[in-house]
């Protein structure tokens, strides 16, 4: 599997950054892109690295315009088939200190968007689904999320957040966009699908708080005890603190994503 980091909160010298997650990923034959970003810019990201990003499909985690933003550009450029979540299309709001905020999904509805149910399996070797475990703590900046439902905003569910498996070569490899249903809630739901832990877990895991009082760091340790084998490639929402937690305790297990950089594993 190669993996081609088109957008990312971090950059590599030459590249632009901004704050969203867009992956390319190859693995079963397919270009598989995942998530878009918040604009066009993973599509000048890939120009500079000098690829072509036409996917086979695109895959959206979730309905937050970090992610979605950027699917206007790509459907403006692209003859390309889109999967998401059930409920992905809405509006969604970020309280605030100064006020609500919309983070929803601002991208035109379009017949080329497929909103699936818990599970979809978009072509051989991918499946995507929608975590249920509440074993575990979810990101404590979820309390300030909301969707709006008949004109009124109320609590999150996310719902809306799929997750993405991928097996290849007797491997499985778990793709997570923001992780709002918590990373180890998460995990565990791969695990259940899978009969065993995941081979990696790449993207966004939501471990750090925005606004930075460290609440959510014993969860970076917990995670890295709780799959004591899997490789993690993080960035996005992860937090920088985070990361460092995570590499503290499993230096040789963690790696960060930024926008320009391509791995194999």
């Amino acid at each position: 599997m190669r993996i081609h980091v088109l957008c990312d909160n971090s950059a590599l010298p030459g590249f632009r950054a901004e704050h969203g997650l867009s992956l390319l990923i190859e693995a079963c034959g397919k270009r598989v892109l995942f998530d878009t970003g918040q604009s066009g810019l993973f599509l000048d990201n890939a120009s500079r690295m000098c690829m072509d990003p036409s996917p086979d499909f695109c895959i959206v985690s979730h309905g937050h315009y970090d992610h979605a933003g950027g699917l206007d550009a790509l459907l403006d450029s692209h003859d390309v088939h889109v999967f998401a979540g059930e409920g992905f299309f809405g509006s969604r709001l970020s309280m605030t200190d100064s006020g609500p905020v919309e983070i929803g999904v601002s991208v035109r509805e379009s017949d080329a968007v497929r909103c699936a149910g818990d599970r979809f399996s978009p072509a051989d070797g991918f499946l995507m689904f929608r975590s249920r475990c509440t074993d575990y703590p979810m990101p404590s900046s979820n309390v300030r999320l909301m969707e709006v439902k008949n004109g009124a905003p109320s609590p999150d569910s996310f719902g809306h957040e799929r997750n993405l498996l991928v097996y290849e070569s007797n491997r499985v490899f778990l793709f997570t966009g923001c992780a709002h249903r918590g990373i180890r809630n998460i995990v565990a739901d791969a695990r259940s699908i899978i009969g065993r832990d995941p081979d990696a877990v790449i993207g966004g895991f939501h471990l750090s708080d925005p606004r930075g009082d460290g609440s959510d760091l014993p969860e970076a340790e917990a995670l890295c005890a709780m799959v004591p084998h899997t490789v993690f490639v993080a960035g996005h929402c992860t937090g920088p603190h985070a990361l460092d937690a995570m590499e503290r305790v499993s230096p040789d297990r963690v790696r960060r994503l930024a926008a320009g950089s391509s791995f194999v594993l």
